[in-house]
């Protein structure tokens, strides 16, 4: 039994799962800016993703060496950008009406992840919204910029503890993240002990078949270790793990991250009625956190720390350091004075008749 052709069939479509949806406060058609993705939970729809099925194929070039993301060749790579904040400037999506109720008397709903653009939507996490009557789930976003200095990037990764994108290759993504790095650790941890890959990655150039329904014991044997390489998601390096598996995923020097903050309401009215689930994604302010990976202490900054500290606790300047060599010297001709004088005296022996040299 293919297991990938299973959830997709599982899969609801997208016309059946989206009434409406606005971007930038203009109504737009929810198949056209939703994308399948596959994740490690199974296949969903992404909005504004590289990683999705149909933008696997562009190349994240210089991401943080420019200011807005262009794909000259291919407009399709570039993502939508906002340069609004506040409700509904953003994302706005509305659910359709879902009267089915699952076997434990309780609503079904969706599972909403934020993530950067670049990166693979992380298992395990998001926030749910219901597909109930008046549910309204409103998430405002403040983005969280890190670069790295210019004189940081000319040490190596070692010393800077960091690595550049370009410095680290990856199988199932042209950019590196401490995340993406992560999910094909545990691909490959996967890969190398059960003989098969996951259907939720198509790696066709490992050789692997497909994780079919007989291989799913070892996977359930596996749900430990992988359990743990993703809960230390901000660990240099995984260690005690079976077979020695170290992921090497050190912290990248460039990234993005997103602080979120979940608010539920009950909706009262949108688009002249009662809407059942609505989600609205949006920055929260106009501005952005920006943090800068530079050398807090340099070789110069040393020298000058050092100086300061003398000058300050030993009076040490220039002209007291020429009044130490000037003593110095002056001590050192006193002794070897007096020593010459003591040596000439013990030359000089008395006689009967006098004294001679």
């Amino acid at each position: 039994m293919n297991v990938s052709d299973f959830m997709l069939e599982s899969l609801p479509l997208c016309t059946d799962l989206f009434e409406m949806c606005y971007w930038n406060g203009e109504r737009k058609n929810c198949c056209e800016i939703f994308s399948l993705q596959r994740t490690e939970e199974g296949f969903c729809y992404s909005f504004n993703s590289l990683t999705a099925e149909t933008k696997k194929e562009c190349y994240i070039r210089d991401f943080f060496m420019q200011s807005l993301l262009l794909n000259d060749q291919n407009p399709a790579c570039t993502p939508r950008q906002t340069t609004s904040s506040g409700r509904y400037s953003g994302l706005t999506v509305v659910l359709k009406k879902d009267d089915q109720l699952l076997l434990n008397g309780f609503s079904r709903g969706i599972n909403v992840l934020i993530s950067p653009t670049y990166e693979l939507p992380e298992a395990g996490s998001g926030v749910v919204l219901k597909r109930k009557s008046g549910r309204m789930l409103e998430i405002e976003v403040t983005p969280i910029i890190i670069e790295c200095s210019s004189k940081l990037i000319s040490y190596s990764s070692a010393k800077r503890e960091c690595v550049l994108p370009q410095e680290k290759a990856l199988k199932f993504n042209n950019f590196y993240s401490q995340t993406n790095c992560l999910i094909e650790c545990r691909h490959n941890f996967i890969s190398k002990n059960c003989n098969c890959q996951p259907y939720f990655f198509n790696d066709v150039t490992s050789g692997l078949p497909e994780c079919n329904l007989e291989k799913l014991n070892c996977l359930a044997n596996l749900s430990a270790e992988i359990r743990v390489m993703a809960d230390l998601v901000y660990s240099n390096r995984i260690l005690n793990m079976r077979n020695n598996t170290d992921c090497s995923c050190p912290v990248p020097c460039y990234g993005t991250m997103y602080n979120s903050l979940i608010k539920r309401s009950n909706l009262s009215v949108f688009d002249g009625e009662i809407q059942h689930g609505l989600l609205d994604v949006h920055f929260s302010n106009l501005g952005a956190v920006n943090y800068l990976r530079k050398i807090s202490f340099s070789q110069q900054e040393l020298i000058v720390s050092i100086g300061g500290t003398g000058n300050l606790f030993l009076g040490c300047s220039v002209i007291s350091l020429m009044e130490l060599v000037y003593y110095f010297f002056r001590g050192c001709v006193t002794i070897l004075t007096r020593c010459l004088r003591k040596y000439r005296q013990r030359l000089i022996q008395p006689t009967r008749f006098g004294f001679y040299n």
